[in-house]
């Protein structure tokens, strides 16, 4: 028998090299960052320093120029990672592109790559008035890996995967997911590939918040039927969250939808909630250990950081139109499952920075407590009360120059 076959791949090579080829499923999980004002407006942001949930371990590779905390933008990719389950030992080619943003963080390191140490805080400010031209945006190249595949279970390539310290302690959450392969490149190992970014495009819905208990979906865009989403509001140690109405299909028409969440069905349990956003990723096409790892990545910004917000679960075909992945040999399956983070600035917010502004420099302790409160999303929301005041003055200017001209 075995004579047989030694001579049957002799005479059809290319049929014994198509039936020992090994097939491969891909799993992607990410969130995409936004904070939106009263209005329903994207806010442009940054944060000087990368701490909490943004920080990552030391031996992650930062881009020697586009640093992603070196200027306002309108998005931040957080924490894509892509798991890869093939049916045995193989190389492949991964390949990443973000048209309208630029990916700052990766690991393994992509060949070319630029790796840099964190920015000093001098520059880091001094870097925040430069714009990039689009131009250069659009000629950003992709970030490619050429990977190979091993066993989880193989102990030599494990030993070498880098140990996750103190700092970025939430990163090592993504590695709870024990089926998923050993990723090499260039010379690095991980349980998968990880990178992040900053952007400057929409995402395919929009919402508008006028007060803390209250949210509208207003002049909502989607390209899919159904998006799942959960609308969380902490306040110190308290927790209510509830699972929204499913946003109908509107296709690519602009539709004015107006709901809001009644506070008697608020739920008050951090537990339930991380069980409805595990279920509903699983149910989006992740594993329950990819589910589990997402939502602990994300538990502490998602479900203990002050705010309000909205996680909404994204339509892979939005993902694949702003983030191009493309995967040599073609995966017998991929899944991406993305949530857009959408930190929700009220009126009440809005207003109390604006009274902040004019008290300058005679704050008060409540008014020093609640600017704490904002977290990293403070240069976002002083931002946006600098824009409400700034539309102020010129419609001011425009009603005093038509009175003036009478």
């Amino acid at each position: 028998m075995k004579l047989a076959i030694t001579v049957f791949c002799f005479v059809f090579p290319s049929l014994c090299i198509r039936a020992t080829t090994p097939t491969l499923r891909v799993h992607e999980w990410g969130t995409f960052t936004v904070v939106v004002g009263s209005d329903g407006s994207s806010v442009p942001w940054w944060t000087p320093t990368l701490e909490g949930p943004a920080s990552l371990p030391e031996f992650v590779a930062r881009h020697a120029l586009l640093q992603k905390a070196a200027a306002p933008c309108l998005i931040r990719m957080e924490t894509p990672v892509l798991y890869f389950y093939p049916s045995g030992p193989m190389t492949a080619s991964v390949s990443v592109r973000y048209p309208a943003g630029q990916i700052t963080e990766v690991f393994p390191t992509a060949p070319g790559f630029m790796r840099a140490p964190p920015l000093p805080s001098p520059l880091l400010h001094s870097l925040v008035s430069i714009e990039t031209p689009n131009s250069l945006l659009d000629a950003t190249p992709p970030t490619v890996w050429n990977i190979t595949l091993r066993d989880p279970k193989e102990a030599v390539s494990l030993a070498k995967v880098p140990v996750v310290g103190d700092h970025g302690a939430h990163y090592r959450h993504a590695r709870e997911v024990p089926d998923a392969w050993l990723v090499e490149s260039d010379s690095q190992f991980e349980h998968f590939i990880f990178y992040r970014g900053t952007g400057n495009h929409y995402l395919p819905v929009n919402v508008v918040n006028t007060r803390d208990d209250i949210w509208e979906m207003g002049h909502t865009v989607v390209d899919t039927s159904h998006l799942r989403a959960f609308q969380v509001h902490v306040k110190g140690a308290q927790l209510r969250w509830a699972e929204t109405p499913p946003i109908p299909r509107f296709g690519s028409a602009v539709a004015e939808t107006s709901s809001s969440s009644d506070p008697a069905k608020f739920d008050s349990s951090q537990s339930n909630l991380v069980k409805s956003l595990t279920t509903a990723l699983t149910e989006e096409g992740l594993t329950p250990a990819e589910a589990a790892a997402m939502v602990h990545t994300w538990e502490d910004a998602w479900m203990k950081e002050d705010g309000t917000r909205l996680l909404v679960l994204l339509p892979q075909e939005s993902i694949d139109a702003v983030l191009p992945l493309s995967i040599t040999p073609q995966p017998a399956e991929t899944r991406r499952v993305f949530v857009a983070r959408l930190e929700l600035l009220n009126t009440t917010t809005e207003s109390h920075i604006g009274r902040l502004l004019d008290a300058w420099p005679n704050l008060s302790d409540e008014d020093k407590t609640f600017a704490k409160s904002l977290g990293r999303i403070k240069s976002a929301a002083f931002g946006r009360a600098v824009q409400i005041q700034h539309n102020k003055l010129l419609q001011r200017s425009g009603e005093v120059q038509a009175a003036l001209e009478q």
